[in-house]
């Protein structure tokens, strides 16, 4: 004990304990037990509030850094024979640039935008060589086992897109269809 307080070192170095002047005994100065019973509740009950408020603001602030996200040219890696890529005419190698008018920065862009339009007319803008065309794809609901919505696989190019910062000479690869 040293000041009043009483320090321990404990065999699990977690939590802690506070033993208040006066839980029990209501006669000693400033002792919890004579204070009203809103009082009490209200001290006893803050330790319980900032164990749920405190991993509340600590888990808002670390989703709210900023984090890298890999952005490069979305290209096709294979398609499926008899899947709606292919009869869309997509192949391997294509770049694929739009989904339904909206820029494409990574495969998970284009996972998003499939999965939100399945069974619906999808809009595709797809660069092969060095021109571009506009194909309609309609994915599906409920895909064969192994194929996605669409039936093709992508991954990024290792040339970044927009200007990102992408670790040159690295390439990811998800390998998951969409």
């Amino acid at each position: 004990m040293w000041h009043g307080t009483r320090y321990s070192i404990n065999a699990v170095p977690l939590g802690g304990f506070v033993k208040m002047a006066g839980e029990v005994d209501p006669t000693g100065p400033g002792s919890l037990a004579s204070k009203s019973i809103p009082v009490r509740i209200l001290v006893l009950g803050a330790g319980s509030l900032m164990n749920v408020l405190l991993p509340i603001v600590l888990l808002s602030v670390a989703f709210m850094v900023p984090h890298n996200i890999v952005v490069g040219e979305v290209q096709v890696q294979q398609v499926m024979d008899n899947s709606p890529a292919a009869k869309a005419g997509l192949a391997s190698g294509d770049i694929l640039l739009e989904v339904n008018g909206k820029p494409l920065r990574n495969t998970g862009d284009l996972n998003r935008y499939v999965h939100i339009n399945l069974g619906q007319e999808t809009t595709l803008l797809v660069k092969r060589d060095s021109t571009t065309r506009t194909v309609t794809v309609v994915p599906r609901w409920n895909p064969p086992a192994g194929q996605g919505a669409t039936a093709l696989s992508s991954n990024y190019w290792t040339r970044p897109r927009y200007g990102s910062s992408c670790p040159s000479g690295r390439q990811y690869r998800p390998d998951s269809p969409s």
